[in-house]
């Protein structure tokens, strides 16, 4: 069980599924569905994984940048 904060990267968002940066810095594919509601390109994402199952939050964009 691990419940540490790691930060990916949304780099692309093709259909329903997104390349997320992990910070390891190596690209994975994810289902948009595990991504939090309103991501774009270039967002963080906040994860934590307890007991297995993965939680997401998006993290602040920087000030000036809209939604």
């Amino acid at each position: 069980m691990s419940e540490d904060l790691e930060v990916v990267v949304v780099e692309e968002i093709k259909g329903d599924l997104a390349s997320v940066r992990l910070p390891d810095t190596s690209l994975d594919v994810w289902p948009l569905a595990d991504l939090p509601e309103g991501v774009v390109l270039g967002d963080h994402v906040g994860v934590t994984v307890t007991d297995g199952a993965r939680h997401t939050v998006l993290l602040p964009r920087p000030a000036g940048v809209r939604a």
